[in-house]
């Protein structure tokens, strides 16, 4: 069965064919009544929005977020089988009751209206008690239903609240109570029969349990971006249909036709455009580079931030800047600018040099304004790369925003952005870089494997996989192991041990004289003394190391230089078992490529790192 689509009102809904509506064993209970601290219920939500439109546009229709179900006959009735929508059509079951218990029950005018637990028998039970319950029993609705002989046996749970779903069953009826007891009852039932529509929505049985899966997998997490769509797209189409006194009959229908036809035509537009935008946020490669577990991403955060009257993604402010002049060309208007924005960060991810440009300086972010700040910056200035490209190279050496941005703000004690680089020039030309200064070695290494990558693809660059910065290492590309010195105590005088001279390897291992000549004598190339660096460098200086991923590390363990240079070329470590994932890492094999690799290499490398990092830096 195809996908099948449209609009109907909820009198429509709900009796039209008699359906049964089913509720399946893979949803959760009731939750629509549930109250967060500090603010209103969905159902509360629901509630004031159908009072407000009710009170002040009477005569124009409600639209609300649609119900996807799949249907099927069983013994000659109609079954609609909720995927979503279960908590929607529960609080309009309970809204009708209070307005009259004939809603659900079978009348000269319609049919019941009948809701089907699948696996929750109280559930199941109160719901239909309710039928025969009248509202002025609202006080002691407890009471009420516990004294009903279907529920004798679940009577001592509900009178105790240990009943999830009868417990907010009974609160839903207190909401309900609390926002239209002093409602006109009789119309605003008519209005919430015959003014307020729903998309319907119809999937084969068959995607029935995927579907939901895939709708309701961020329900917990989807609330405010949920409530703003739905606001969004009620607004969007609200536009009162326009009739005169001169029209006649005909032309008044073919009106009314026409702007609802425009209305719909609307809804779906945007509802499709924002479920695009959402499927994009969703897909796992942009949760990850952005660090976002929200269904919406960044787009609505950021779209608050920008906008100075609002203060916080919340859905009441956004329905408050929908009532500011016309609430359609307002919701228009906000469509555009997310729509504008939501390309803004597709471009930004889909262009390799702005990405890896960007990831790199969120990877330097000091929190959540620096980032948003960090993102403006990128959109602003997405088309001019090399302004892009300096600032990712100052965030790595700890520039701020401010610090580049807006240099001439600094007090005279903060430090500017070039101190900061000539502090990490300071570390990083230094004897012992690793163990000391691993963090500052990190950005920089990833900088010179990020700049490789932007060299491919004739200039246009290829993304960098930023997976690595959860899980680095600094590799000693000269084995640490295999670089010894006279062992010195803290005076800096040679230390004996049964009069033999101790010698100290890279890795920290004290062996004898005796260990040494032995170790000399089975490698007799690869044991180096690091006196021979004569102060220039060593094995743990900047010139001996390089990024790999953490999981390679161990495989090259204190390998020789040529053993780790041929477990990195290997063509044939896949099908060995030895899934080297450094091999992607470029400026990490291009120190591999090399024929020898020992104290005058080290040291062309050293010297090598510091001109490059004087030119980008441009420190004289």
């Amino acid at each position: 069965m195809e996908q099948k689509t449209q609009f109907k009102r909820l009198r429509n809904y709900i009796y039209d064919e008699h359906p049964l509506f089913v509720i399946p064993n893979y949803q959760r209970g009731y939750k629509w009544s549930v109250k967060p601290k500090d603010k209103d219920s969905s159902l509360e939500h629901l509630l004031f929005d159908l009072v407000e439109e009710f009170v002040s546009n009477p005569n124009n229709d409600y639209f609300l977020q649609g119900v996807t179900v799949t249907e099927r006959v069983i013994n000659g009735r109609k079954n609609v089988v909720l995927i979503d929508g279960q908590q929607r059509t529960t609080s309009i079951y309970l809204i009708l009751w209070y307005l009259s218990n004939l809603n659900l029950q079978k009348t000269v005018e319609h049919e019941s209206f009948d809701l089907s637990y699948d696996v929750r028998e109280c559930s199941q039970l109160l719901l239909s008690e309710l039928k025969e319950i009248p509202l002025e029993t609202i006080d002691n609705l407890k009471e009420s239903l516990c004294s009903a002989p279907s529920l004798t046996s679940f009577s001592e749970k509900i009178m105790k609240d240990m009943n999830q779903d009868a417990y907010y069953f009974i609160e839903a009826t207190r909401q309900i109570h609390k926002i239209l007891k002093d409602i006109d009852k009789e119309n605003f039932q008519k209005f919430l029969l015959d003014k307020v529509s729903l998309l319907y929505i119809v999937v084969s049985e068959d995607k029935a349990v995927k579907t939901f899966s895939m709708m309701n997998g961020n329900k917990a997490t989807m609330y405010h971006e949920e409530l703003i769509k739905a606001e969004m797209l009620h607004a969007v189409s609200s536009k009162q249909t326009t009739l005169t006194q001169y029209m006649s009959p005909e032309k008044q229908l073919m009106q009314i036709w026409a702007q609802s036809w425009e209305g719909n035509s609307l809804r779906s537009k945007y509802a499709r455009e924002w479920d695009k935008w959402l499927y994009w946020w969703n897909r796992k490669d942009v949760r990850d580079y952005f660090n976002t577990s929200k269904p919406m991403g960044l787009l609505l955060e950021f779209y608050a931030l920008r906008k100075k009257s609002l203060k916080t993604l919340d859905y009441k402010e956004f329905k408050q800047l929908l009532s500011n002049g016309s609430s359609e060309y307002q919701a228009k208007q906000i469509f555009k600018d997310l729509r504008d924005l939501q390309k803004s960060f597709e471009d930004l991810f889909s262009t390799p040099q702005i990405y890896n440009y960007l990831k790199m300086s969120l990877l330097c972010n000091t929190g959540r304004e620096d980032m948003m700040d960090i993102l403006l910056f990128f959109i602003f200035n997405k088309h001019n790369l090399s302004i892009l490209k300096d600032y990712a190279n100052w965030r790595l050496v700890g520039a701020t925003h401010r610090e580049y941005c807006h240099p001439e703000s600094l007090k005279e004690e903060e430090k500017t952005k070039e101190a900061k680089a000539e502090n990490v020039l300071d570390s990083l030309s230094k004897n012992r870089v690793y163990g000391e200064s691993d963090d500052l070695a990190f950005k920089q290494l990833l900088r010179l494997n990020v700049e490789e990558y932007n060299r491919l693809q004739g200039g246009k660059g290829q993304i960098f996989d930023f997976s690595i910065w959860k899980n680095k290492s600094l590799e000693h590309i000269y084995p640490k192991s295999r670089v010894y010195h006279i062992a010195l105590d803290k005076d800096k005088n040679p230390v004996y041990a049964d009069d033999q001279l101790l010698y100290k390897k890279g890795d920290g291992t004290i062996i004898t004289e005796s260990d040494l000549n032995l170790l000399k004598k089975e490698n007799p190339k690869t044991m180096l003394d690091q006196q021979l660096f004569n102060g220039n460098g060593s094995e743990h200086c900047i010139g001996n190391l390089v990024l790999l991923y953490g999981r390679d590390n161990s495989k090259f363990g204190a390998k020789s230089f040529e053993a780790k240079k041929a477990l990195y070329f290997n063509p044939d470590a896949e099908s060995e078992g030895l899934n080297f994932k450094s091999r992607s890492l470029l400026h990490s094999m291009y120190a591999f490529a090399k024929s020898t690799w020992g104290v005058s290499e080290i040291q062309q490398q050293k010297e090598a790192f510091i001109e490059d990092f004087k030119k980008t830096y441009n420190i004289n």
